[in-house]
């Protein structure tokens, strides 16, 4: 288990009861109508954390899903966009993400774990903002990822280190009504269904 691993254990817990909030709230949409009952059937997988977190089942195949609570965001209004969810040394800071490409790259920072925007394993991402304004958005990360290199023009890079833990991550703060966040949210249920892959 990565450094993260136990952190991430712990906030797995939750990660059904995103998703289906995400599901009540998109099912009073009308180009989201019948979303719980198309996605209502879902597996999660907490032994998969390296991979995705939540499958969803449909008659089509599967789709696959990560979720995210996003705090303070009456205050800032913004989507901080996972872009490493562990690296060493602890306690390194910088808010500058040429140098911290350039420290990792001369190896005075090791990455064990890339965020979910530049290693996407899931389908989607589902965030539900919190502190002040509850909403839920949901974003496929394969375009997050294509866009990345625009996204870090147009984000705020930020090193993290929470005591306690033996690691560091960092994150794109980029504001939500941003038009590159924007292109990357379906606009329907048919999008989102169009994504299934065949079972295996």
């Amino acid at each position: 288990m990565t450094s993260t691993g136990a952190r991430f254990d712990r906030y797995s817990q939750r990660e059904p009861q995103v998703f289906r909030r995400f599901l009540d709230n998109f099912d009073q949409m009308p180009e989201f109508e019948r979303i719980k009952e198309a996605l209502g059937r879902f597996e999660h997988h907490p032994d998969d954390i390296e991979d995705y977190d939540i499958r969803s089942e449909t008659e089509g195949g599967y789709i696959t899903f990560d979720t995210q609570e996003s705090n303070n965001f009456k205050k800032y209004w913004d989507l901080r966009l996972d872009y490493v969810s562990s690296f060493v040394p602890v306690g390194y800071r910088t808010a500058n993400l040429q140098r911290f490409k350039n420290d990792v790259a001369a190896g005075a920072v090791t990455v064990e774990k890339w965020g979910k925007v530049v290693e996407p394993k899931a389908d989607f991402l589902v965030v539900e903002f919190q502190n002040g304004y509850l909403d839920w958005q949901i974003y496929h990360l394969p375009t997050l990822h294509r866009l990345l290199p625009q996204l870090e023009t147009a984000g705020d890079f930020h090193t993290n280190h929470k005591r306690g833990e033996p690691w560091g991550s960092a994150f794109l703060a980029v504001k939500e009504r941003n038009p590159l966040l924007q292109s990357a949210k379906p606009k329907n249920l048919d999008e989102i269904l169009s994504r299934a892959k065949p079972q295996v």
